[in-house]
C-alpha cells in the first residue's frame, strides 16, 4: 500500500500514519492500530480523527473511561464532531451514566440532525429512563427519516406497549416483520401484544411463527406456554414448559410457573417436583417455599405446611403472605399464640394488612376475647371503612352484646356497600325486632327470603311474625 511505502522513506508521516492506524483497525490488530494512533498524537496532538479513532479502540476492548477521553480530546478539537458525540454516548450509556448520555446524543444530533442511529439511542436511553413518550418521539423521527429501519420501528413498538398504546405497538410490530419476515424477536412481540390484549389465539399463532424461525427460543417457548395456559390449553401449556424445560433445566421462572401450573391442575405431586427443582437451583427460593406450605395445607399436613412457610419466611423476613398464612395453619392446629404472633408479625410488616386485623379478629371471637375482636375489627374499619365483612362481623358482636343500635349502625352501612347481602339484611330484621320495629322486620325478612330462598331461620322467623307477632328463639348471623 502506498502509504505503507510512504512510512520507509518518512516514519513521522502523519497522513500515513493515520492510514496505518485506520487499516490495522479495520483488521482487527487493536492493540497494534493503539500504538500507531498513539505514535500519530506523539507527533500531532491537533488531530481529532486519531483521537476518535483511539475512543472507538478503547469502546471496543470495553475500556470505556479510556474511550471518553479519547472521545472529548476529538470533540474538543472539532466541536461539531457528530461521530464523536454519538460514539461517547455510547461509551456514558455502557457505563450507566445516562444523564451524559442523553446529553451526548442531543450533541450528536444539533450538528447533524438526519441521524437516524443517533435519534435510536437516544430513544433507547430514554427508554431505559421510563421516560416513554420521549422515547416514542425521537423513534419515530428515526422511522420518518428512514422507512426501512427496523430497529426503530420494534423499538418504537416496545414503547407504545408501555403507555398501554397497544394498537400502535401492533402496527409497528408487523412493520417490522413487513420489513423482515425472517425476524424472530418480532414474531415474539407480536404475540406479547395480542397476549396483551387477550387475543390469545393470535398471540399462540405469531408465538409459533417465531419458532418456526428459531425452535430453540427460550423467551418465545416461555411466552408460548403463558398464552397455552391463558387459553386453557393445558395439554400444550404441559408440552411447551417440558420442552423449555429439556433446552434450559435451570429456567428459574419456567419451573416456577410449572409448579402454579400443577397447583390449577390439581397435581400436587408433580406441582411439588417442580418446586422442589427450583430450590436445588435456588435453595432461598421464598414462592417455591410458600407454594410447597399450600400443597402440603390442601393435603391437610399442617405440620409440613408450617415448616415450608417458616422457611419462606426465612428467606424473606418481610414475606406478609407467608406469615399471613402461618398464623392460619397455626390457628387450624389450634396453637393460638403462635397464631396471634404471626398475624402481628404480618401487621408489622404491613400496618394497613386488612386480611391480617380480619383474621386475628377471628381468632380473638374463637377465643373468647371479645375485647380483642372489638377492637381489631375497629382499626380494620379504621385503615378501611368499606370493609363489608369486618363490617358485618363487628355488627354480629354487638348485636350479641344486646348493643343494638352499634349493630344498627354497621349493619346499615355493610347495606350500603352491598344491598343484595341476605346476611345484612337478616341481622337487620333481627335488630327491628328488638326494638320492636315489626313492620321493618318484616320487610327486612322479605328481602332476605327474597334473596337467599332456602333460608329457612329467616322463613320461620317471618312466620312467627305474620301469625303472633312475637319472635321466638333467633340467633344472629
Amino acid at each position: 500500500m502506498k502509504f505503507r511505502r510512504v512510512l520507509q522513506i518518512d516514519s513521522q508521516h502523519i497522513e500515513s500514519l493515520y492510514n496505518l492506524g485506520l487499516a490495522q483497525q479495520l483488521a482487527g490488530k487493536l492493540d497494534e492500530a493503539n500504538k500507531t494512533f498513539t505514535q500519530l498524537l506523539t507527533i500531532k496532538k491537533d488531530y481529532p480523527q486519531a483521537w476518535y479513532n483511539l475512543g472507538l479502540i478503547y469502546s471496543k476492548k470495553e475500556q470505556f473511561d479510556k474511550a471518553i477521553n479519547s472521545y472529548q480530546k476529538a470533540i474538543e478539537l472539532k466541536k461539531d464532531y457528530s461521530e464523536a458525540h454519538f460514539n461517547l454516548a455510547r461509551a456514558y450509556g455502557a457505563l450507566n451514566r445516562g444523564a451524559e448520555e442523553i446529553e451526548s446524543y442531543r450533541r450528536a444530533l444539533q450538528y447533524k440532525p438526519d441521524y437516524p442511529e443517533a435519534l435510536l439511542n437516544l430513544g433507547v436511553a430514554y427508554y431505559r429512563q421510563k421516560e416513554w413518550n420521549k422515547a416514542i418521539q425521537d423513534f419515530e423521527k428515526a422511522t420518518a427519516l428512514d422507512r426501512n429501519y427496523g430497529e426503530a420501528y420494534f423499538n418504537l413498538s416496545l414503547a407504545y406497549k408501555q403507555i398501554g398504546e397497544i394498537d400502535r405497538a401492533l402496527d409497528a410490530a408487523q412493520h417490522v416483520i413487513k420489513l423482515d419476515k425472517k425476524n424472530a424477536a418480532a414474531y415474539d412481540q407480536l404475540g406479547v401484544l395480542y397476549a396483551a390484549k387477550k387475543d390469545y389465539k393470535s398471540a399462540i399463532k405469531a408465538y409459533k411463527e417465531g419458532l418456526d424461525l428459531d425452535p430453540e427460543n427460550i423467551k418465545i417457548l416461555y411466552n408460548l406456554a403463558i398464552a397455552y395456559r391463558n387459553a386453557d390449553q393445558v395439554n400444550n401449556t404441559r408440552a411447551t414448559y417440558a420442552r423449555l424445560i429439556e433446552l434450559q433445566p435451570d429456567h428459574e421462572k419456567a419451573l416456577y410457573n410449572l409448579g402454579i401450573f400443577y397447583m390449577d391442575q390439581d397435581e400436587l405431586d408433580r406441582a411439588a417436583q417442580a418446586f422442589g427443582n427450583l430450590l436445588k437451583l435456588k435453595p432461598e427460593h421464598a414462592r417455591a417455599f410458600y407454594n410447597l406450605g399450600l400443597i402440603a395445607s390442601r393435603r391437610g399436613n399442617f405440620e409440613q405446611a408450617v415448616a415450608h412457610y417458616r422457611r419462606a419466611v426465612e428467606s424473606r423476613p418481610n414475606y406478609k403472605g407467608a406469615m399471613y398464612n402461618l398464623a392460619i395453619t397455626y390457628k387450624r392446629l389450634r396453637q393460638y399464640e403462635e397464631a396471634i404472633a404471626f398475624y402481628r408479625k404480618a401487621i408489622d410488616v404491613d400496618p394497613k394488612y386488612e386480611s391480617a386485623y380480619f383474621g386475628l379478629a377471628k381468632l380473638y371471637a374463637d377465643m373468647g376475647d371479645f375485647d380483642n375482636t372489638v377492637g381489631k375489627y375497629k382499626k380494620l374499619l379504621r385503615i378501611n371503612p368499606d370493609n363489608l365483612k369486618g363490617l358485618i362481623n363487628l355488627g354480629v358482636i354487638k348485636l350479641k352484646q344486646n348493643k343494638f343500635d352499634q349493630a344498627k349502625e354497621m349493619f346499615l352501612r355493610a347495606d350500603r356497600i352491598r344491598p343484595d347481602y341476605w346476611k345484612t339484611q337478616y341481622n337487620l330484621a333481627l335488630i327491628a325486632v328488638e326494638q320492636n320495629e315489626m313492620s321493618d322486620a318484616i320487610a327486612y325478612l322479605d328481602r332476605t327470603i327474597e334473596l337467599s330462598p332456602k333460608y329457612r331461620a329467616a322463613q320461620e322467623l317471618l312466620s312467627k311474625l305474620n301469625n303472633t307477632g312475637t319472635k321466638g328463639d333467633v340467633n344472629a348471623m
